[in-house]
């Protein structure tokens, strides 16, 4: 049986961290995924809800296809939360939640009272797991869309990238490729 995990927590906790130190090979996705282009990270609010319907529906594709996925984002609110463990429970997957409370710089250039208002906002999910990463990990290899550089995945192995490709048929698998990071 798959693995849905969520790994929440404010700007700056080591969400990323905890992913790619505690998953490895696991399909990593994170909505600031779908605000990269060209290798630039391009955040726009207006983008925003189309960046969360983009991960909810990678997550979904990868849970249909019998893969582990972890969808590490602040989810400060649990309706965010129950969207996934409804995810999971329609393709039978196991869920888990963890909230990482580290202290790092984060990575949005926030300003220490926005990261606060984060914090301030969170809700606490039932049976989440609380968690204190350690300093920084890195992934070694991302999928990649060929026209629009568009990252659909990170991954610490190639073997995780090419299944996740696998899953992704033959229409869009032709259309993206692994790059080393």
């Amino acid at each position: 049986m798959n693995t849905l995990h969520i790994v929440r927590g404010k700007p700056g906790a080591g969400k990323s961290t905890f992913a790619h130190d505690n998953f490895p090979g696991v399909l990593l996705l994170e909505n600031d995924m779908f605000h990269m282009h060209n290798g630039e990270y391009e955040w726009q609010a207006s983008r925003m809800k189309d960046a969360i319907a983009w991960c909810g529906s990678m997550a979904e594709k990868a849970l249909e296809n019998g893969m582990d996925v972890v969808v590490a984002n602040t989810f400060t609110k649990c309706k965010y939360i129950d969207f996934y463990r409804k995810l999971a429970e329609r393709w039978t997957a196991k869920f888990k939640v963890w909230r990482c409370i580290g202290h790092f710089q984060n990575v949005h250039g926030l300003t220490s009272s926005m990261v606060e208002g984060f914090e301030k906002s969170m809700e606490d999910w039932p049976g989440e797991t609380i968690v204190q990463p350690k300093q920084n990990a890195k992934m070694s290899c991302e999928v990649f869309d060929l026209m629009t550089n568009e990252v659909y995945g990170r991954f610490i192995g190639i073997k995780q990238a090419d299944m996740f490709i696998a899953g992704l048929g033959n229409e869009i698998a032709q259309q993206v490729q692994v790059r080393m990071i």
